[in-house]
């Protein structure tokens, strides 16, 4: 005689696990939202009317110290013109934001030296323009 004994299936309870599933979802877009970018400088760029920048460029910072910062990496004065040799080879067109209260002989100087290295291209970064009537010079 055949034995009619059924299988009974295991039953999984999953609600448990999506809560963790969710706790840990939550866990992570909290934390990402937290934390901060060390890329991001406190640079006061000057305002005014500009085009924008359509194409990929890389971004030489000069602060209110006077350092030069390439790709948000400082840069010492004597190694600056090894720096963008080997920045030429990456890209042809620099963007230069240089704070308000920089230095602005290490800004023009910085321009020269672009040009020397024959970058094709190197913008000045602006902040947006003030309101109509509050226009500086």
């Amino acid at each position: 005689m055949r034995s009619s004994r059924r299988r009974v299936s295991p039953d999984v309870d999953l609600t448990p696990l999506v809560d963790i599933l969710f706790t840990f979802i939550l866990f992570f877009v909290l934390t990402t939202s937290f934390v901060r970018n060390e890329r991001q400088l406190a640079v006061d760029l000057p305002a005014g009317r500009g085009e924008a920048v359509t194409r990929e460029s890389v971004v030489i910072a000069v602060i209110r110290s006077g350092d030069v910062l390439i790709d948000g990496n400082a840069v010492a004065p004597e190694m600056l013109s090894e720096a963008l040799d080997v920045l030429r080879k990456r890209a042809d067109s620099v963007l230069v934001e240089g704070d308000t209260n920089a230095p602005y002989g290490i800004v023009a100087s910085l321009l020269d030296l672009l040009r020397r290295k024959g970058f094709s291209s190197a913008g000045l970064m602006l902040a947006p323009a003030t309101p109509q009537g509050s226009e500086g010079p």
